[in-house]
């Protein structure tokens, strides 16, 4: 197991608890992502449930409480039958989520049994990297999986901080695990994208964004998705965050029921700065808006717009329907969901925003 080899003993004695717990939960979605959600037994829905739970504990460094010493997750790998005398690839998903989930509760903290924290730490996250490993050579993909997980290590033992930090239980900006906590999953499961479960966007990664925005392109393209669909939900809109596969050609709807119900469709697209959006994507949109009677259609990018695409969304018949927001309309939108926050914390939450930053009374 070459990557468990590089990440030796000293190696993880140096990682801090909310690390160990970052890099579980990861092993544990990459093991998820290679099941067939169409086949997956009935219940798994509470290993999705539990995997949520340390996404957020990892993202916000908050303690899981437990009050038994059997996860969710751990009660459903035990509930199925072993099949020819070895675990499935299911079984082995569900034991890397409860490896995660024991270094993200109050027994993390503490160890348990003859293992000190450090010991206990140390072995949980080496179950969950060979539980998902497991379950790789199941389906002979262990070649791709090492490579996931080794870029996964390589993000968290590469994080900047400081020597005096290393020692302290958060020493990651929280961003840092909050916008890497999650990543495109195709699969769904009993009717809900898995991503869905484990957005981590929040206020102040929000304004982080807008103090340095250029931090937009080390999102991951799901995790843009999740920012737009705040911003939007600060504004005060209904919000649907669609599943990242066969979304219909929009990404997010976002209702307003106040003063007139308003529907907005939005697609977003995480682009490096030189992949301009062509004609193409924009005239889908187009289509997509007519076709559902959508009030307005917004295409929201972090590079910009080729010209012909700036040429359809000025015409006369389209640009009331459409619009195009680059990477400068982004950077506004973040900032005017910023003011927002303040305004609401200076002068109470009875205060929005409407799509075009202007902050006026709910």
């Amino acid at each position: 197991m070459a990557v468990l080899d590089s990440l030796n003993e000293e190696g993880l004695a140096k990682l801090p608890r909310w690390g160990k717990v970052f890099l579980a939960a990861r092993c544990a979605r990459r093991a998820i992502q290679m099941l067939d959600a169409k086949q997956l037994p009935s219940g798994f829905s509470q290993v999705l449930e539990t995997l949520d739970r340390v996404d957020r504990a990892a993202a916000n460094a908050t303690t899981i409480e437990v009050s038994r010493d059997i996860s969710p997750a751990r009660e459903f790998a035990d509930s199925i039958q072993f099949l020819g005398g070895r675990k499935s690839p299911e079984q082995y998903a569900a034991l890397a989520v409860d490896d995660a989930f024991g270094l993200a509760s109050t027994v993390g903290i503490k160890g348990r049994g003859p293992d000190d924290a450090e010991a206990y730490q140390r072995k949980k996250l080496s179950y969950a990297i060979g539980s998902v490993y497991a379950s790789a050579r199941l389906s002979s993909r262990e070649k791709q999986l090492g490579e996931a997980i080794a870029s996964d290590i390589n993000a968290i033992l590469g994080a900047p901080r400081g020597v005096a930090e290393i020692e302290t239980e958060m020493p990651f900006s929280q961003d840092f695990l909050a916008i890497r906590s999650s990543f495109d999953i195709s699969a769904q499961v009993a009717g809900h994208s898995i991503i869905d479960l484990t957005s981590a966007i929040n206020d102040e990664i929000i304004a982080r964004l807008s103090e340095n925005p250029e931090k937009l392109y080390e999102l991951e393209p799901r995790s843009f998705e999740e920012l737009i669909a705040r911003i939007f939900e600060g504004y005060g809109l209904s919000v649907e965050l669609t599943a990242p596969v066969r979304d219909g050609g929009r990404d997010i709807i976002a209702v307003a029921h106040q003063p007139a119900k308003l529907k907005f469709l939005i697609e977003c697209k995480r682009y490096a700065r030189h992949n301009k959006v062509g004609i193409a994507l924009v005239q889908r949109l187009h289509g997509v808006v007519q076709g559902e009677e959508a009030t307005v259609g917004l295409l929201a990018t972090t590079s910009s717009f080729t010209d012909p695409a700036l040429e359809f969304l000025g015409r006369p018949n389209v640009k009331y329907r459409l619009d195009g927001r680059d990477f400068e309309g982004v950077r506004q939108w973040l900032m005017a969901y910023d003011r927002l926050r303040m305004a609401r914390q200076i002068l109470g939450s009875e205060f929005t925003m409407t799509p075009a930053g202007l902050i006026v009374m709910a």
